[in-house]
């Protein structure tokens, strides 16, 4: 959940726009919109699909998978991860 919550942080902090573009395209889906309103689940955005995969590729505990967005990440959406999130 830390992890998930960090991926938030970096997210709202340092993603811009062609990052989030970048990693639609890299899980193939929509980028917009690409937050939830205010105080709603964000497993069906984009943002929580970012957030989950952030704390799947960084950590090496496997908990629940939460994302609607798709399943868990692979080694090569890891890598673009790692590079928009260094």
């Amino acid at each position: 959940m830390l992890y998930h919550e960090v991926g938030h942080a970096y997210d709202f902090t340092y993603l811009r726009p062609a990052g989030k573009q970048r990693r639609a395209d890299t899980r193939g889906c929509a980028v917009d919109p690409w937050c939830p309103c205010n105080g709603c689940p964000d497993y069906a955005y984009p943002a929580g699909d970012w957030a989950e995969s952030f704390a799947h590729c960084r950590s090496t505990i496997r908990g629940r998978w939460s994302s609607e967005r798709g399943g868990p990440p692979g080694a090569a959406q890891c890598g673009v991860m790692r590079e928009l999130a260094p």
